[in-house]
């Protein structure tokens, strides 16, 4: 079991995030859900988290880009929801990024290449390459990072709002 990481904690947000879902208050102890820390410690090698993305809060990383993060151990996952018209200023950070396109149409300008994306697209951004962005139409991406984005995760991010 690894000793950085609250299981009690964690399952219980689970529980929580799982009772909304289900339109409950409060799961009760019979629950099919209901672990207690010595069964979690039988599978600490194969621990994981389980997220509902609308239990996730949005974070504004530049003026109309509006994110909810899942933060791993080596790496973070960005659900990005992109207002039609949206910039974000160029930039670069020493984090691998794999930008995948789930809805609109995105223009991705590359170390002064520009790519016009169309959902299902994707794009694997070396570490530390300039790029920017605009929302042709409203749009949704996935981003991938690795490693964390601890800027991300402390709210501290390194490209301003306009």
């Amino acid at each position: 079991m690894r000793a950085d990481f609250d299981y009690t904690a964690s399952l219980h947000l689970f529980r929580v995030s799982w009772a909304k879902r289900c339109n409950r208050s409060r799961l009760s102890p019979s629950h099919p859900l209901t672990l207690s820390p010595s069964h979690i410690s039988h599978f600490s090698h194969f621990s994981f988290m389980h997220y509902f993305l609308s239990d996730i809060p949005l974070f504004e990383i530049s003026r109309g880009f509006n994110a909810r993060f899942i933060h791993t151990e080596r790496m973070t996952l960005a659900y990005v929801d992109v207002d039609e018209g949206a910039d974000l200023p160029e930039h670069a950070h020493m984090h691998e990024q794999v930008l995948n396109l789930l809805e609109g149409e995105f223009e991705l300008n590359l170390n002064g290449q520009l790519i016009m994306l169309q959902p299902g697209q994707v794009v694997a951004i070396p570490s530390n390459m300039p790029h920017s962005g605009r929302a042709i139409t409203k749009c949704r991406i996935l981003d991938v990072f690795s490693p964390v984005r601890e800027d991300f995760r402390s709210g501290q991010v390194a490209y301003g709002k306009k």
